[in-house]
């Protein structure tokens, strides 16, 4: 919530004490009902707040606006209403963008909020004429920090629209939500699904749209990378996973495209590419990148801000993943190494990876990228060396997740992941200096262990001409060897 006042924060304070010290957490708390008005690409929400559910006082209400850096306009929201228990109006004021504080209790609300189709993203809701996405965390009202976040939702759409969602669904329309910050559903005319099963786990493929590749691809892909990074984990992230492929309009730029991974839920939003071979690349890159996500951080109890840790190391180990099912060379996998290591070097205003991924979404997001890329490099290589080939950062991964998964006590993200690298033996120079210092990255000597030439203004990073035993050794564990495996297979 943005700053308020100095008088309102005195007189909120005690409001949200109140709220907290009494709030009690129990099934859905709210039963709201969400109407689709694709004519005018907005919804009307109304709900109430169930009695059963908390015996505390409702005086305040906000919005989320700013879904994963995704800017949302805080004032959207229009024609709200307010009522108590007995269908008496309540009036209110807005105290900022998104925030609004009634004159007394009320347990009923109403308003409509627009979704323009020109705000498409991954992250947040909107609608066009014929689909869209519904993103129950954008939508719905928040009331203070100890609420429940469980919901009955009723949907109401156009005649001809489908839903397609994870969550459990009653009688008509009908939703019960156990967590509202990560559901999403599905709406439009012409949703098509696929649906295959892997041990204990049902994935469903929504699309919406064409792209150069066919669905059945799409579902092969999914399953490849899928079974892949159970391999790795070692556990499923969940017992059900939706992935939904939303076409944009054809007259956005080609190659324009969004993802996101919330709890069980993957969303590509995407334009295609020219050519047929780009747009199979892209869509394995996307998937490969994004169904990592399915296990962190969406399938560990760990809070706070370690972007760079579970977006650098999902780039590194989905590279590992490219090379080995020969989706890309071993070149290619150097290639992108040594772009990470270009970016990092020309950064003018270095950070931390722990402070830049506190301010992610202040224009920090490539430096985490590269830089979260380059230390899960590193980290491999250092691993590798030390246990003769049999250590490595996918082995860091399964750690993470066993010691760390749901049903473990939440835990704070950036102690718990310095602490599984140091008890694998990832050395504490290079947490030192690259995550929580801001040095430049310096690699010359992992590359030199691991037979890589480093990069000169001719060419970027290569294979020495004659590796020796030991540099043989972590070549074949990094994938350079890759083609010959499955030429033999």
């Amino acid at each position: 919530m943005s700053k308020l006042t100095t008088a309102f924060v005195r007189f909120s304070g005690a409001i949200l004490l109140i709220l907290q010290l009494f709030y009690i957490s129990n099934a859905q708390s709210i039963d709201a009902e969400i109407t689709v008005d694709s004519k005018r690409q907005s919804v009307v929400v109304s709900g109430r707040f169930l009695r059963t559910a908390s015996p505390s006082a409702h005086f305040d209400f906000y919005f989320v606006t700013s879904p994963a850096g995704q800017a949302i306009t805080a004032d959207r929201i229009s024609d709200v209403r307010l009522s108590d228990r007995d269908g008496r109006a309540i009036d209110f004021k807005r105290l900022a963008p998104g925030e609004y504080l009634a004159s007394g209790e009320f347990s009923a609300w109403s308003y409509r909020v627009p979704l323009a189709a020109s705000k498409m993203n991954a992250h947040s809701s909107w609608i066009t004429n014929d689909y869209g996405m519904i993103m129950l965390d954008d939508l719905l009202p928040k009331t203070g920090k100890g609420q429940d976040h469980g919901a009955r939702v009723t949907l109401k759409l156009p005649a001809d629209w489908q839903i397609s969602s994870l969550e459990k669904r009653g009688a008509g329309e009908i939703y019960e939500v156990a967590d509202t910050d990560k559901a999403i559903l599905y709406v439009g005319s012409g949703l098509r699904t696929q649906s295959f099963a892997k041990g204990g786990v049902s994935i469903n493929i929504t699309f919406k749209g064409e792209w150069l590749f066919t669905d059945l691809e799409a579902v092969s892909m999914a399953n490849e990378i899928f079974v892949e990074y159970r391999k790795i984990f070692g556990v499923d992230p969940a017992a059900a996973i939706q992935i939904a492929l939303l076409r944009l309009p054809k007259d956005i730029a080609p190659g324009t495209w969004q993802a996101e991974t919330r709890g069980r839920n993957i969303t590509l939003v995407s334009s295609d590419t020219n050519f047929r071979t780009q747009s199979l690349q892209r869509l394995h890159e996307q998937l490969r990148h994004e169904i990592f996500h399915l296990w962190i951080p969406n399938a560990v109890n760990l809070t706070g801000s370690y972007d760079w840790f579970y977006e650098g190391f999902a780039l590194y180990q989905s590279l590992k993943l490219a090379v080995s099912v020969n989706r890309i060379r071993f070149d290619d996998f150097l290639d992108t190494l040594s772009r990470a290591h270009s970016i990092d070097s020309r950064q003018t205003r270095r950070l931390s990876l722990i402070e830049a991924s506190r301010n992610r979404f202040r224009g920090n997001d490539t430096q985490i990228y590269a830089r979260g890329m380059l230390v899960a490099f590193l980290s491999d290589i250092s691993l590798l060396e030390r246990s003769k080939g049999k250590v490595s950062v996918a082995d860091l991964l399964r750690k993470l997740v066993s010691v760390h998964g749901q049903a473990a006590p939440s835990a704070d993200a950036t102690a718990a992941v310095l602490g599984v690298m140091k008890t694998l033996g990832v050395p504490s120079e290079i947490v030192e200096k690259y995550v929580n210092g801001a040095e430049p990255i310096a690699w010359k000597d992992a590359l030199r262990s691991a037979g890589i030439e480093p990069p000169n203004t001719q060419k970027g990073l290569s294979v020495i001409s004659k590796p020796n035993g030991r540099q043989k050794l972590l070549l074949d564990k990094l994938g350079y060897n890759n083609w010959r495996k499955l030429s033999s297979r």
